[in-house]
């Protein structure tokens, strides 16, 4: 490649280029062919947001195909992401790749649509990659080698022509996470089960003809205006397919300091410095970038730059140290990139972190319906419910460790206002000797004085509503008679003799002995609880 790129560097090529949506098709000379595979790209996004239901739909990373006209043996087979965007690379006069229409189809639905099935997904751009373009009209259908049954019942859905016109109801479902039946239901008005007996059907009978269908409307020759392209623009780019170091360093001699040159060379400092406008070479500064402040400059950067990719924001959450800190750039991350297994299950761990149990338990359920197949599935399960387990424990310990809290903070209250009596009692008694500290202070009492004291058994309570709402008391003394109290607020109840009573509503099994002193209208100012 460094010998492809050192040849033109001597001036032998007039480069131009065609470009619709996030697509560019760069040429050397083949102009109708560029033409026409740009038609293809066209046309199969077009079909794809129509099937989906969507006005649009488009890639994370844009799109760069080279037409040359002597391609010798750097043909690729697949679309590849190097450096900023899908690449890929042809012969004049070829035909697009079926594996180029498969690969942008997977493309656009990982990038710009929500999960589905996996088996549905892969029968769908199966499909996709049989589209035949020239211009409007597209030929879609031709089975491969070997249809099998998935292949069958995307065919009937999209080709057919009884089915295609309500096939996107279907998806539209699927998308929202409907289960077959209900998908099936809405857009054929048949079972689950009627429906997969037409897929076995026209499965056994194995005709899966093309057919015909409307596309875009477009004229390639009218509608794609041909761009005069820079020499060292489509050096950069033959650069990026071969993702050859040393052809990106030729360019840096021949041109000087040329960003996205710095970034294929793994030179990132010198892209970022030089005004690189490439979020993934931000990114991979970011990543290899030790100072923690520059590598949040250069994450914020590239969201700038591309603020539909996910990763800025999960890498974001890896410097963050403090758990509550991680959770809302994860979250990000998941709504970004709801497809990426890796990041539910980092947010789920953060919010169990954080103490979020409840937030923790709906990411491992979105990772489970975010699995691409059911081994996949079944795996996640497991570490779900592994997660559940643990998550009874953690809740269980953490309520623990908030009544613990609450009683060391009753305590430190009661400390404090143990120590309070002391000075008051110290400077009531200023002159005289003074009071030892480490002396028990004696408790006392100055409130109400009560005009009704009765010794015998709490036999019932009558509780209010809500948590301090007055209660009634039932108490029968020695002599059997039974005595009425009112306590207005249980919560500021004068309690003697127990430092911590749980008392509940009904009848008390047993009924514990008391000592209470009331006021003559039964309100209740003290109850002492004896052995």
């Amino acid at each position: 490649m460094l010998l492809a790129v050192s040849a033109i560097l001597l001036g032998a090529a007039d480069w131009s280029y065609f470009r619709s949506g996030p697509v560019e098709v760069w040429t050397d000379g083949d102009e109708d062919t560029a033409r026409s595979t740009l038609a293809s790209f066209d046309q199969l996004r077009y079909w794809t947001a129509r099937i989906l239901g969507r006005d649009e739909i488009e890639p994370l990373w844009p799109v760069r195909l080279m037409v040359l006209k002597k391609p010798g043996e750097r043909r690729t087979a697949h679309l590849e992401l190097k450096r900023d965007a899908y690449t890929a690379l042809l012969g004049a006069k070829d035909r697009v790749p079926v594996t180029w229409m498969a690969d942008y189809a997977r493309i656009l639905l990982h990038d710009d649509a929500k999960v589905m099935p996996r088996h549905i997904e892969d029968s769908l751009i199966a499909l996709l990659s049989t589209m035949e373009v020239t211009n409007s009209r597209i030929l879609l259908g031709k089975p491969p080698g070997n249809p099998d049954r998935d292949f069958a019942r995307m065919h009937l859905f999209l080709v057919d022509p009884d089915w295609a016109g309500r096939s996107r109801v279907f998806f539209s479902n699927l998308q929202q996470g409907a289960p077959f039946d209900t998908a099936y239901r809405n857009a054929f008005e048949k079972t689950e089960k009627e429906v997969e007996a037409e897929v076995d059907s026209y499965f056994r009978a194995g005709r899966f003809e093309p057919q015909q269908v409307s596309g875009k409307a477009l004229n390639a020759d009218r509608d794609y205006r041909e761009r005069p392209g820079e020499e060292s623009r489509a050096m950069l780019l033959l650069a990026d397919v071969a993702g050859d170091a040393k052809a990106y360093t030729a360019i840096l001699n021949a041109t000087g300091k040329n960003p996205d040159a710095f970034e294929g060379a793994g030179m990132l400092l010198e892209a970022t410095q030089n005004g690189s406008e490439s979020a993934r070479a931000w990114f991979r500064y970011a990543v290899q970038e030790k100072d923690v402040e520059k590598a949040r400059l250069a994450l914020r950067k590239a969201i700038d730059l591309n603020p539909r990719w996910a990763a800025p924001h999960a890498h974001w959450a890896e410097l963050e140290t403090d758990a509550g800190r991680k959770v809302p750039p994860l979250r990000k991350s998941t709504e970004l990139d709801p497809r990426n297994i890796a990041y539910w299950i980092a947010l789920a761990q953060a919010q169990s972190d954080a103490k979020d149990f409840a937030g923790a338990a709906r990411s491992w359920r979105s990772a489970e319906i975010a699995a691409p197949d059911q081994k996949s599935r079944a795996a996640i399960t497991a570490q779900r419910k592994a997660y559940d387990q643990l998550r009874y424990e953690l809740e269980a310990a953490e309520k623990r460790r908030i009544e613990e809290e609450r009683q060391r903070e009753l305590e430190r209250l009661k400390q404090e206002a143990l120590a309070n009596i002391r000075k008051a009692e110290q400077k009531a008694n200023a002159g005289d000797t003074p009071v030892d500290p480490a002396q028990k202070v004696v408790e006392w009492w100055d409130g109400p004085k009560p005009d009704v004291v009765v010794t015998g058994s709490l036999d019932r309570i009558v509780c209010g509503r809500g948590a301090n709402a007055p209660a009634q008391w039932s108490v029968r003394d020695s002599a059997g008679k039974l005595h009425s109290f009112r306590v207005p607020d249980p919560s500021r109840l004068a309690i003697v003799g127990a430092a911590q009573v749980s008392l509940g509503c009904g009848l008390q099994k047993p009924p514990r002995r008391v000592r209470v002193e009331a006021r003559k209208s039964g309100e209740v100012l003290t109850v002492e609880f004896l052995p």
